[in-house]
């Protein structure tokens, strides 16, 4: 287990990584879920997309090597498994990485420049609100 610092607060966690399109649409079900899913599971979400069932036990292994997944139990060939972030604090990293990249702070910075500690101009509360409109679409 690593070391994250939020908010200068030191807890024990994983190191997150990003996860692509299809990996964080993947983890939705997972987050949504109130048991441990399997890949025969999340092949049944997806059967609109018809993804081969090997495509998307590969996504589950790069999520549990990424850590975003952790093996809950098995049962006979199944495996089943749980989400080991919760969908919160995958939504923060990527927003603090994003205000980070984008503006040198982090969200509680954004916040704190929000609440009068320090003021912003139009323009960059304008273009700040435009990228997160557009972080939102993506």
């Amino acid at each position: 287990m690593d070391i994250l610092i939020y908010n200068n607060k030191i807890e024990s966690s994983i190191i997150m990584k990003k996860l692509s399109k299809r990996e964080y649409e993947i983890m939705k079900y997972f987050w949504k879920s109130e048991r441990p899913l399997c890949v025969s599971d999340i092949e049944e979400c997806l059967k609109t997309e018809n993804l081969a069932y090997v495509t998307i036990a590969s996504f589950i292994k790069k999520l549990t090597k990424k850590g975003a997944l952790k093996i809950s139990h098995k049962e006979g060939a199944f495996i089943y498994y749980l989400p080991n972030i919760e969908r919160n604090e995958y939504e923060r990293f990527i927003i603090d990485g994003f205000l980070q990249k984008n503006y040198g702070t982090s969200f509680i910075g954004v916040v704190a420049r929000f609440c009068g500690k320090e003021k912003f101009s139009e323009k960059e509360e304008r273009e700040l609100l435009d990228l997160l409109e557009k972080f939102e679409e993506k």
